[in-house]
C-alpha cells in the first residue's frame, strides 16, 4: 500500500512541476494568439474589418493600425509598443508598402508583426492628432469591456512612431494592451506651377490719363495689380505705388487719371502665384503734349455698381481739361445698344466743377432685364455699356472675409473671419489652412454662424513656419458658397532668452518677465530683478533693476473653477509692459449627446434616420455670488422635435435663469434625426452661455449619420471596437489563458492532478501482490 501511495505522490509532483513550469513562463503572447499588427480603414464614415493581409488605401481614408501585447504567464514590466514611422511619407498610385510593428518588454522577448498597404492614389500619410490605448483582462475571469487609458508620463501619439516606441510600463498577468494609431490620407500632388504675368503697352493715352494693360498665362495666378511711378524707372511690385486692376479673363487693366501733360511715366504688371510675387517687365509712356489751344471736356462711361432687381448706380469719369464746369447726364434704355436710334430715358447728375467720378442712383428699372447706358455732356458722349438687373426675390448668397490671425505662438494661433449671411439658409463657417498655399489640407470644425464674426484656434503647428489660411462658408446642404482671400502668418521660433521669473533666471521667448511683487491694478512702478545666463551658446541679459511702467487691459472671461483675479505680464527690454488683467466669471457650461435621458453621455455618436437622441447641457455657478445668465442651445434643422415634426430651419432653445453659489442646472432636449439626412453627414452643435455681455461656447457635439447601424450608435473611438472583428466575422478576442488566481483554485487543480496521476498509475503499472 505504501508503494502505491508513493508512486501516486511522485506522479502528482511531476505533473505539478510540469504544469507550473509551463504556465509560469513569461511571454507577450502564445501560439494561439492573434497577430501583433492589424490594419483597417475608415472610408466615408464606415470602418472595415481588421486584417493582417492587404489594406487598400485611397485619398480621404483614415488608416488605422492596432498593435497587440498580452501578458502571458506573469506580469510584464517595461512594456513598449512601436509602429513604423509613416508620418508625412508620400506614396504614389499603384505602389505598395509593408508596414511593421513590434511589442517589447524587459522580461519577455520582442515580437514582430507586419501588414501590406496598397495605394490607389497619390497620397501622403499624416499622423492623426488622436490615438487610443485599451487595456482588458482576459483569462478565466475576463472583463466584458476594455478600459481606455492615456499614455503615461505625458507621452502622446508621436511616441508611437518614435525610435523606442510608446513606453507603457507594466502590464498585469492575463491583461492585453491594444494601441491604435490613426493616419489621415491626404492628396499629394506635385507642386503646382507658378504663373506668369506680362506688361502690355498702354492705350487711350491723353494729356491727363492712360489705360495700363497686362495679361497672365492663366496658370495659378491669385491676384494682379500694377505699380506706377513718374520718377522711378524701375518700380517694385512690393514697395512702389500700387494701382488696382480690373480683370477681364486672362487680361487685366487699370485706367490711370490725373496725369500731367507731356510727362513720362513708368509702370509694371504684378501678380501673386502660389504665395509668391511675380512681376512683368517695365513699360514707359509719355502723355500728350501740352497745347495752348482750348481743349473741351471729355466724359468716360464706367461700369455700374450696386445692381439690384429695380436699381443701379450709374458711373462716369469727367475730365474738364480747359473747361471750368459741365452738366453730366446718363441715358439708358432696354430696347437697343444703339442709343442714337431709339428713344432713351435721361437722368441728370448735376453740374461738375472738377475732374473725378460722377455717380447717379437710378431706380424704377424692370427686374431681370438687360439695359444699355452711357454718360453724356454737351459736345461729348461716353461709350455704351450694358448690365442686367437682378431677378425678383433674387437670392444674395453669403459672403465670407478672411481677417488676419491673432495670438500667434510657436504651436498655435487663432484664425479670424467675418461672415455676411445674406439669404443663405443655415450657413456654417470654417477655416482651411496649411504650409502650401495651393494645398490647404487642414480644416477646422464647421460651426453654425452665430454672429458676423468667426474665429477658431488651431494647434499642433510647427515653430518658425509660414502658414496660409482662408475662411470658408457653406450652406445648410454642405455646398461651399464663398471663400475668403488667402492670408498667412509665421509661427514664433523656439529661440529663447534667459529672463528673471520671480527673482530667478528662466527663459521666455524673446522677452523679460516681471516678477510677482507689484500692484498691477494700480499701475504702480516696479523694480524688476536682473540676471544673466547662457542659452544655446549665447549670453543674454535682462536690464538690471530698471523701473517698469505697467499698462493694464481688463478682460472678462468665463472659468470652470472659482473666480480669481489673475494677470499676464510680458516686459520687453525697454521696460514697457503690456498687461492683460483677467477677471473670471466663475461659470461652467458643458454639452453632451446621448441615446438615453440619463447617462451614456458622449460628445460624438452615430445615429440613423428616425432615431431618438438627447441634447444635454450642464450649467454650474462656481462663484461665491448669485448670478443672472442666459443659456442658448443651437438645434440644427436636421433634428426634429420629439413628435418628429419636420424642422424648416435651424433654431435655438433659450433659458434665462438665476443661479445661487454652487447651484447647477441640467437641461435635456429630446430630438429625432430627420429623414432628409444622408450617410456620412455630420450634424454639429454648440451651446452658449451669456452673462454681463460676456459669451462662452461649449464644446462641440457631433452626430454622424449612419443609416446602416443596428444597435445603439457609438462614438468615433467606439467605432474602432465595433470594427474589431477578424476576417471570418468573429470577435477578435486575441488573448486567453488559464492560471489559478486563489488558494481554492490551487486546491481544485491539485485534486484534479491527483485523480489524473492515480489513473495513470493503474493504466501503466501492474497490481501489487
Amino acid at each position: 500500500m505504501w508503494k502505491k501511495i508513493k508512486k501516486i505522490v511522485v506522479s502528482v509532483l511531476v505533473l505539478t512541476v510540469l504544469v507550473t513550469g509551463f504556465v509560469s513562463a513569461v511571454s507577450l503572447k502564445t501560439s494561439t494568439d492573434k497577430a501583433v499588427l492589424y490594419g483597417a480603414i475608415i472610408r466615408n464614415g464606415n470602418a472595415t474589418d481588421w486584417t493582417t493581409g492587404t489594406v487598400n488605401v485611397k485619398n480621404g481614408d483614415i488608416v488605422m493600425f492596432q498593435i497587440h501585447a498580452y501578458a502571458n504567464g506573469d506580469d510584464i514590466s517595461g512594456l513598449s509598443q512601436k509602429l513604423e514611422n509613416l508620418n508625412n511619407r508620400n506614396f504614389s498610385s499603384g505602389s505598395s508598402e509593408t508596414v511593421s510593428a513590434y511589442v517589447d518588454a524587459s522580461n519577455a522577448s520582442r515580437l514582430y508583426g507586419n501588414i501590406n498597404l496598397v495605394f490607389q492614389d497619390n497620397v501622403k500619410l499624416k499622423l492623426h492628432n488622436t490615438y487610443a490605448w485599451f487595456v482588458k483582462r482576459e483569462g478565466p475571469n475576463p472583463e466584458p469591456t476594455e478600459h481606455r487609458k492615456y499614455f503615461p508620463n505625458g507621452q502622446n501619439e508621436n511616441d508611437i512612431i518614435d525610435p523606442d516606441g510608446v513606453q507603457l510600463g507594466s502590464l498585469q498577468q492575463d491583461y492585453r494592451s491594444n494601441v491604435i494609431a490613426y493616419f489621415d490620407v491626404i492628396e499629394n500632388n506635385p507642386e503646382p506651377q507658378t504663373g506668369d504675368v506680362d506688361t502690355n503697352s498702354p492705350t487711350n493715352i491723353t494729356k491727363t490719363s492712360a489705360r495700363l494693360r497686362g495679361d497672365t498665362d492663366g496658370t495659378n495666378v491669385d491676384d494682379v495689380w500694377f505699380v506706377f511711378s513718374r520718377t522711378n524707372s524701375n518700380p517694385s511690385c512690393t514697395t512702389s505705388t500700387r494701382v488696382s486692376a480690373i480683370v477681364d479673363g486672362d487680361d487685366f487693366y487699370a485706367n490711370k487719371y490725373g496725369l500731367s501733360c507731356d510727362n513720362t511715366y513708368y509702370y509694371r504688371a504684378c501678380g501673386e502665384s502660389n504665395g509668391k510675387v511675380i512681376a512683368g517687365s517695365v513699360i514707359s509712356f509719355k502723355t500728350e503734349a501740352c497745347q495752348n489751344q482750348f481743349e473741351e471736356a471729355k466724359i468716360i462711361t464706367k461700369d455700374p455698381i450696386d445692381i439690384t432687381e429695380n436699381c443701379a448706380t450709374f458711373r462716369a469719369y469727367l475730365d474738364l481739361n480747359d473747361e471750368e464746369s459741365k452738366p453730366v447726364y446718363f441715358e439708358y434704355t432696354s430696347s437697343s445698344s444703339d442709343l442714337d436710334a431709339v428713344t432713351v430715358a435721361r437722368t441728370y447728375a448735376g453740374i461738375k466743377t472738377s475732374n473725378g467720378t460722377v455717380t447717379k442712383r437710378v431706380c424704377g428699372l424692370e427686374p431681370n432685364t438687360k439695359y444699355y447706358y452711357r454718360a453724356t455732356i454737351p459736345n461729348d458722349k461716353g461709350a455704351v455699356k450694358s448690365f442686367r438687373t437682378g431677378e425678383t426675390n433674387q437670392v444674395d448668397p453669403a459672403r465670407v472675409y478672411t481677417d488676419p490671425a491673432s495670438d500667434i505662438g510657436r504651436y498655435s494661433a487663432i484664425l479670424h473671419g467675418r461672415v455676411n449671411v445674406n439669404d443663405t439658409k443655415n450657413p456654417k463657417v470654417y477655416f482651411i489652412y496649411g504650409t502650401n498655399p495651393s494645398n490647404l489640407y487642414n480644416q477646422t470644425s464647421k460651426l453654425p454662424v452665430y454672429s458676423d464674426t468667426a474665429f477658431q484656434a488651431i494647434t499642433g503647428l510647427t515653430p518658425n513656419t509660414k502658414y496660409y489660411f482662408k475662411a470658408v462658408v457653406e450652406d445648410g446642404n454642405g455646398n461651399v458658397v464663398d471663400r475668403g482671400i488667402l492670408r498667412s502668418f509665421v509661427t514664433k521660433s523656439n529661440s529663447a532668452i534667459y529672463t528673471p521669473v520671480n527673482g530667478r533666471c528662466g527663459y521666455v521667448n524673446n522677452s523679460c518677465r516681471v516678477g510677482s511683487y507689484f500692484n498691477i491694478k494700480d499701475n504702480t512702478t516696479y523694480y524688476k530683478w536682473g540676471c544673466r545666463g547662457v542659452y544655446g551658446g549665447k549670453t543674454a541679459y535682462c536690464s538690471l533693476r530698471k523701473p517698469v511702467r505697467i499698462t493694464t487691459t481688463t478682460v472678462k472671461r468665463q472659468a470652470v473653477r472659482k473666480p480669481v483675479e489673475t494677470f499676464e505680464v510680458n516686459v520687453n527690454l525697454n521696460t514697457v509692459a503690456n498687461t492683460k488683467y483677467y477677471q473670471e466669471q466663475g461659470l461652467e457650461i458643458n454639452k453632451w449627446v446621448s441615446f438615453q435621458r440619463n447617462g451614456d453621455d458622449k460628445t460624438q455618436v452615430r445615429a440613423k434616420r428616425g432615431e431618438t437622441v438627447f441634447y444635454k447641457i450642464l450649467v454650474k455657478n462656481n462663484s461665491d455670488k448669485t448670478v443672472n445668465l442666459k443659456v442658448e442651445d443651437f438645434i440644427p434643422k436636421e433634428l426634429n422635435d420629439k413628435d418628429n415634426t419636420t424642422a424648416d430651419s435651424d433654431r435655438y432653445m433659450t433659458w434665462v435663469l438665476t443661479l445661487a453659489p454652487g447651484q447647477r442646472k441640467i437641461f435635456v432636449k429630446e430630438l429625432v434625426v430627420g429623414n432628409d439626412v444622408v450617410d456620412g453627414q455630420y450634424i454639429d452643435s454648440k451651446a452658449k452661455i451669456t452673462m454681463d455681455g460676456v459669451e462662452e461656447y461649449t464644446n462641440n457635439v457631433t452626430i454622424v449619420v449612419d443609416n446602416n447601424k443596428v444597435a445603439t450608435a457609438n462614438s468615433f473611438a467606439d467605432e474602432v471596437e465595433k470594427a474589431r472583428t477578424d476576417v471570418n466575422g468573429q470577435k477578435a478576442e486575441l488573448f486567453s489563458s488559464f492560471y489559478p488566481k486563489s488558494v481554492f483554485e490551487w486546491m481544485v487543480l491539485l485534486m484534479f492532478l491527483s485523480m489524473v496521476g492515480y489513473g495513470i498509475y493503474f493504466l501503466f503499472t501492474k497490481p501489487v501482490k
